[in-house]
C-alpha cells in the first residue's frame, strides 16, 4: 500500500480504511523491522525493500484496484470541485502508475492506462490553474508530467501528447523562451498534421500558435504565414462568422499594421469587427477592443 514517496499517517489511514490505534501499532512494528523509515513529514519504504518489491511483486488485478479506482476519483475534477485541492494526489497518483505500467497482467495494464488519462486530465487541469495565477514554473511542471505520462501509454505521435506538447508550447511563450515555446508548438502541430490532417480546427490551432510565436519574436513575414494558414482552415471548416475567424482576421490585421500596410490592416480588422457585431453584445470588451483597433489603423492611413 505504501507508495514511492513520503506518506502522511492521515493519508495512510484514509487510503487502507484501518483503524487508528491499529495503524500505528503495525507501522511501528513495521519501522522496527527497518522495512520502512519514519521522518516529520510522515512515511516511507526503505529504498532496498522498495527495489525488491517492484521487482518480485506481481499484483493481480483485484489486488490492485480498490487502490487505483480510489485513486482515481480522488483525482477527478467535477465541476464544483477546486482543483488545487487534488494537487496532494499527483505523486501517489504517478508512483501507482509506475508500478501499474511494469507489470504483465493484462487486467492491470488496461487499469494503468485509465489510471494515466485521469493523472493527465489533473496535470493539465492544474496548469491552467498556475497560468491563470502566473505561476509558470509549476504550471510547466504540470504539463511536464503530463507529457511524459502520455509519451509511456500512447507514445510520442499521439493526439493526447500533442496536447501536452501544446500546453507545454504555451507556458514557454508566456515565460518569453520563444525558442521553445515554438519547438514545442511545432512537435504539437506534426502530429496534428499526420493523425488530424491539414485541415482540422486543432491543426488550425496550432498554426496561430507558431504565428503568436514569430509574432513576438518580430518576425512578421513568418507570422503572416501561418496565420494565414490557420485562417484559411478556419474560413473552408468553421466558416466565415466564426469567432475563432475573427479572431484569424484580428490577428491578420495585427501584422499588416506592423509592417505599415494600413490599408490591408483595415480590411481584416473590418472583418473581425463585422463578426464580433453579429455575436457580442455592444458593451462586451472583445467588441470595444476590436473597434479601438480599428479606429487607430484608420487614424494611421
Amino acid at each position: 500500500m505504501l507508495p514511492t514517496k513520503t506518506i502522511s499517517l492521515d493519508d495512510f489511514i484514509t487510503y487502507t480504511g484501518f483503524d487508528r490505534s491499529e495503524c500505528i501499532n503495525t507501522l511501528e512494528d513495521i519501522q522496527e523491522m527497518g522495512w520502512i523509515k519514519n521522518e516529520q513529514n510522515g512515511y516511507y519504504l526503505h529504498q532496498i525493500l522498495k527495489e525488491v518489491l517492484f521487482s518480485k511483486i506481481e499484483p493481480s488485478f483485484e489486488e490492485v484496484k480498490y487502490l487505483v479506482e480510489y485513486f482515481q476519483w480522488q483525482m477527478y475534477v467535477g465541476d464544483t470541485d477546486n482543483t488545487m485541492d487534488k494537487v496532494k494526489y499527483i505523486d501517489y497518483g504517478i508512483a501507482i502508475f509506475d508500478v501499474l505500467l511494469k507489470k504483465e497482467d493484462k487486467d492491470v495494464q488496461l487499469l494503468s492506462l485509465y489510471f494515466a488519462n485521469q493523472i493527465g486530465i489533473l496535470n493539465d487541469s492544474l496548469g491552467e490553474v498556475y497560468i491563470n495565477t502566473r505561476d509558470y514554473s509549476k504550471a510547466l511542471q504540470c504539463y511536464l508530467q503530463s507529457l511524459t505520462v502520455r509519451v509511456k501509454v500512447v507514445g510520442s505521435e499521439h493526439q493526447k501528447s500533442a496536447k501536452s506538447y501544446k500546453n507545454i508550447g504555451s507556458v514557454y511563450y508566456y515565460m518569453e523562451d520563444y525558442s521553445k515555446a515554438l519547438a514545442y508548438h511545432q512537435k504539437s502541430l506534426a502530429i496534428k498534421e499526420k493523425v488530424l490532417g491539414l485541415e482540422h480546427p486543432s491543426t488550425a490551432i496550432s498554426y496561430n500558435n507558431i504565428g503568436l510565436v514569430y509574432d513576438s519574436m518580430g518576425d512578421y513575414s513568418k507570422a503572416l504565414e501561418y496565420y494565414q494558414k490557420s485562417l484559411a482552415i478556419r474560413e473552408k471548416v468553421l466558416g466565415k462568422e466564426h469567432p475563432d475567424t475573427a479572431q484569424s482576421y484580428n490577428n491578420v490585421a495585427i501584422v499588416y499594421f506592423y509592417t505599415t500596410d494600413y490599408s490591408k490592416a483595415y480590411e481584416y480588422m473590418q472583418k473581425a469587427v463585422d463578426i464580433f457585431q453579429k455575436m457580442l453584445p455592444a458593451n462586451h470588451p472583445n467588441l470595444t477592443l476590436v473597434k479601438k483597433s480599428l479606429e487607430f489603423i484608420k487614424s494611421k492611413m
